[in-house]
């Protein structure tokens, strides 16, 4: 699975699917869903909101909890937040060779 780039995730709309917050942290579509359904990106304080039959993801916290901002040219945290509080979650989260609980 090919992550977003820099680029690609300052084009997104103001919210997005499941699909592109898994690219966003390298992992699958099917992984996003388990790590939704687990709490896993509200730890990390990526709100995830059910509109009718879709979940939308808000797009500026992907973009917060990456460390990307439009005037920022490397990644990091761009203030102090659950994912600086807990940089290990961060990288479980973007490990894309991890597989859903049964």
């Amino acid at each position: 699975m090919k992550s977003l780039s820099r680029a690609e995730l300052l084009a997104l709309p103001a919210s997005t699917d499941l699909k592109t917050l898994g690219r966003a942290f390298g992992i699958s579509e099917p992984v996003a869903r388990e790590r939704h359904r687990r709490g896993e990106f509200d730890e990390l304080g990526i709100r995830v909101v059910r509109l009718g039959a879709q979940w939308r993801v808000i797009t500026a916290d992907i973009l917060r909890v990456l460390g990307i901002t439009p005037t920022t040219t490397t990644a990091g945290p761009v203030s102090p937040g659950p994912a600086a509080s807990d940089p290990a979650l961060v990288q479980r989260l973007s490990r894309a060779d991890r597989t859903p609980a049964e």
